[in-house]
């Protein structure tokens, strides 16, 4: 017998006694197991029932932005959300890597990233920023292409990756200064190359944006009918737009929403009309560290939204980098409940987790570069932002 009950016992059951045993046991191993799926390992769970098509308010959405914020944890190898604050957050995990290993196009995770996409109604991005919101666009692209994302150049030039270290994921300088959009396909993952409805002698979109030219009101109806019959069959657009950075940046970000504000009242086609989601990029200006250098930019997200309600905005606070990281997270600390006071608009605050992510070794910059990551941080980021999307 295996089990032998004390005589303080011998009134219950000894079945009653081993089953409450063995249910035990499954219980500890279930759990065991659970952290083992999740805590970075090879596997994604998602409830594809559980998908929002609205970026409605609520305390679980706050919730996960805050989870964002704090609680993701690196080692050297990998980063997970701890298991007690998953409720509120479906999180994109990628597979642990081994010493050594770079990143690898996991085409598991971008099946299931491209099925969530699939059930938003409204799932056009567009980043408006300079190269940071540039490169963030390019990863998005990168975790949804799976098997089929399109590689880096460097990646197969040695002496590119002894300037710039081993880069998997993609970029392109082309049209850098511009305005444009590529389409990714969520039934394959293939991305298309860059377009642009600007013309040919635009070199500076930020510079036209200062002088308040029109370059911007280029887009056709036909054009924006046929991107939105493209949506509707299972592509995504993720589009850019070039800002510049310093102090003029935020000044042309303020004429853009002025554009985007004007026509929502008027027959002009604008290039962005059919984008939903808008990301932008806090720190630009490396002097705007007060909440007053945003007010205008907040005045004008909040007139966008009330005349385009469908419209969702998320301000991606500033990544790690070589300096001013406390004051960025001071910054973002005070900016957050203004944000907060505007419908549909979200915070996604990664200063405090880049900066750990840094510290255990698992992301790094670019060599030389005092902003940029390599993949992993790339891939980390842009992972961030899909997750608050879904919420």
């Amino acid at each position: 017998m295996i089990f032998t009950a004390s005589s303080s016992f011998s009134k219950i059951p000894i079945t009653l006694v081993v089953n409450i045993t063995i249910l035990y046991v499954l219980l500890l191993v279930s759990d065991i197991v659970f952290d083992l799926f999740h805590n970075g390992a090879n596997t994604n769970t998602v409830n594809y029932n559980n998908i929002s098509s609205v970026f409605a308010d609520s305390e679980d959405n706050r919730e996960c932005e805050d989870v964002l914020a704090n609680e993701i944890v690196f080692n050297a190898q990998e980063w997970w959300m701890p298991r007690k604050k998953r409720e509120c957050c479906e999180f994109l995990f990628r597979r642990r890597k081994k010493k050594g290993e770079r990143i690898s196009n996991d085409d598991a995770i971008a099946k299931i990233a491209r099925e969530r996409f699939k059930k938003l109604k409204r799932r056009n991005i567009l980043f408006i920023g300079n190269s940071v919101s540039r490169r963030q666009l390019y990863s998005v692209a990168h975790i949804l292409g799976g098997k089929n994302a399109r590689i880096n150049a460097i990646a197969n030039d040695e002496s590119l990756q002894r300037r710039y270290g081993k880069q998997d994921v993609y970029d392109s300088k082309i049209l850098y200064h511009s305005a444009f959009e590529v389409s990714v396909n969520l039934n394959s993952g293939e991305m298309s190359s860059q377009h642009t409805c600007l013309a040919d002698d635009v070199e500076n979109i930020a510079d036209e944006l200062l002088a308040e030219s029109k370059s911007l009101r280029c887009s056709k109806k036909s054009l924006l009918d046929r991107k939105n019959a493209h949506t509707n069959n299972g592509f995504l657009f993720l589009g850019y737009l070039y800002v510049g950075s310093g102090s003029k940046a935020y000044l042309a970000m303020e004429k853009a929403l002025d554009v985007w504000i004007e026509n929502a009242t008027n027959d002009d086609s604008y290039a962005f009309d059919s984008y939903d989601t808008i990301v932008i990029q806090v720190g630009l200006d490396s002097n705007a560290q007060k909440v007053k250098d945003y007010e205008q930019i907040l005045d004008k997200v909040r007139k966008l939204i009330d005349l385009r309600s469908h419209i969702r905005v998320i301000f991606n606070g500033v990544h790690h980098h070589d300096e001013n990281n406390d004051k960025w997270l001071h910054l973002l600390k005070q900016l957050k409940p203004k944000i907060r006071e505007i419908k549909n608009a979200r915070v996604l605050d990664v200063t405090k987790t880049t900066s750990e992510g840094v510290e255990a070794g698992f992301l790094e910059h670019e060599p030389g570069s005092a902003w940029h990551f390599l993949d992993d941080g790339r891939i980390f980021l842009a992972s961030m932002l899909i997750n608050l999307i879904m919420v």
